[in-house]
């Protein structure tokens, strides 16, 4: 009994005896607040016909305007192949995309052509970076009255910019 009483003494007092994990004590952590970039308000002259939808998010607005189909998104920037081919659903290497420059950034256009429900659709798009977001602009029409549309979309995309 003597022996028993001994031997869990010692296992005791050898429990303490192993290796003990450390811990390091560190300082106050400095966390660095991110400022998220506000977005620009898109300047736009849009025709008085201009019907606006209620449906849709507060990134998206659509207006039916005479014959055609207007579309205002600002999606978050980055990957600006990924914001072509939503608003177009072609890879961009399949269009023509022009390029230029903006006070804000940079501006591309095109145009592209489409099968819808009603028959063969055109339809143009515009997309301001200002490094932070993509502000698209699209319209979609019937071929038909695509031609008669023409200085009437020229002066939309031309008002189409940033503030």
């Amino acid at each position: 009994m003597k022996k028993i009483a001994l031997f869990l003494l010692i296992m005791c007092l050898m429990t303490g005896c192993g290796a003990a994990e450390t811990f390091e004590t560190i300082g106050p952590i400095q966390h660095q607040q991110t400022v998220v970039p506000s977005m620009a308000n898109i300047q736009l002259s849009l025709p008085d016909a201009a019907a606006k939808q209620t449906f849709g998010s507060d990134a998206d607005t659509i207006y039916e305007c005479e014959g055609y189909t207007l579309v205002l998104q600002t999606i978050e920037g980055g990957d600006l192949h990924r914001t072509i081919r939503s608003l177009s659903g072609f890879e961009p290497e399949k269009l023509t995309i022009m390029e230029s420059n903006i006070q804000q950034g940079k501006r591309y256009d095109w145009v592209w052509t489409a099968v819808g429900e009603s028959g063969d659709m055109v339809c143009r798009a515009s997309v301001l970076n200002d490094g932070n977001y993509h502000y698209c602009m699209y319209t979609v029409t019937s071929a038909q009255f695509a031609g008669d549309l023409r200085q009437e979309w020229n002066a939309l995309f031309a008002s189409f910019a940033l503030e």
